[in-house]
Order: structure tokens, then C-alpha cells, then sequence
């Protein structure tokens, strides 16, 4: 989970329908911002996007991984970051994008925000 001065931003599991949904802080309903594929791991959002980790989905350890990236107000992903080997940390700030590269080492990746 994850938030910004409006919102709380969650990736719910439904049954590997996997989920990033919006949660207004003053209350409402959620809002459903978009489908992703694989296995999630975390959320970091900026401004326009939120950004989400995601590593090899184990029925299907050749799926994609590395960072996916969705508008805040709703719609399709692209890859931020692909093929990165089991992304897991995750966080953003004006210039860059933040994360874990493979967590067996816990290196830490920097790059310009797209």
C-alpha cells in the first residue's frame, strides 16, 4: 500500500486477478485503476503514475518481470523497467525511480523517472 495527499493506492490478489485500486482518504468507493499481470511485490506512486514491482508469477516462471508503470487516473500498464531479475523495493521522487535489483543481494538501481 501506498498513498498520496489524496488517495491510498492497494494491489489486491483476486484468485492471480491481480489489481491496482484507488481508495479516496476521505472517503468512497474504490476506484479500480488497473489489471496487472505476473506477481506483484510493491507500489510507489508520483504525481501522474504508479509504479509497481512485479516478479516471475510462479505457474509461469518465464513471465515478465521488472517495474510496470499506469496512469493514477485509470488505464493501461507499460514496462518501466523490463526484465529486471526479481525487482522488489520500489519508491519515486521528482528525478528518479528507486528499486531492488534481484533481493538475494539487495543491490539498489537508480533511473530517470519516464
Amino acid at each position: 500500500m501506498t498513498a498520496d495527499a489524496t488517495d491510498l493506492y492497494v494491489i489486491s490478489d483476486f484468485s492471480n486477478n491481480v489489481w491496482v485500486q484507488r481508495f479516496p482518504k476521505a472517503g468512497g468507493d474504490a476506484v479500480h485503476v488497473g489489471t496487472l499481470p505476473g506477481g506483484p511485490q510493491q507500489i510507489a506512486v508520483d504525481d501522474a503514475s504508479v509504479f509497481v514491482s512485479v516478479q516471475a508469477y510462479l505457474p509461469n516462471p518465464s513471465s515478465k518481470q521488472g517495474i510496470l508503470q499506469m496512469p493514477k487516473a485509470r488505464g493501461a500498464y507499460s514496462w518501466a523497467v523490463e526484465g529486471e531479475i526479481a525487482p522488489d523495493g520500489l519508491t519515486v521522487d521528482d528525478l528518479y525511480l528507486y528499486y531492488t535489483h534481484n533481493t538475494f543481494n539487495g543491490e539498489v538501481r537508480q533511473i530517470p523517472k519516464p
